[in-house]
């Protein structure tokens, strides 16, 4: 399963990203509902942006996130050294 990213998302909206190059064949997609809820609330500036994200997430699971979850997104956002800033290249996803 490879879990995307919300600027990956939106991104991909923008046409920022070739929704070609960001899903192989054979792979399942999620987002987390944090993702989820950061995507949809985004501010589109279009309706077409908007269309697109939500015939994207038709396709992809919603991952409800629980205590365990949460400790496992800390430790990997430590051991990477994620940040959540503006202006960085998106994370495109993780595998899991």
């Amino acid at each position: 399963m490879i879990i995307l990213d919300s600027n990956t998302i939106i991104y991909l909206s923008k046409g920022l990203l070739a929704i070609d190059d960001m899903f192989p064949d054979g792979e399942v997609y999620a987002v987390s509902v944090v993702t989820y809820m950061e995507v949809m609330g985004y501010s589109f500036e279009s309706e077409q942006e908007e269309q697109l994200v939500t015939a994207l997430f038709d396709h992809i699971k919603i991952i409800m996130i629980d205590g365990q979850i949460a400790k496992q997104v800390i430790t990997l956002r430590k051991q990477y050294k994620i940040k959540s800033q503006r202006g960085q290249t998106p994370l495109r996803f993780f595998t899991i």
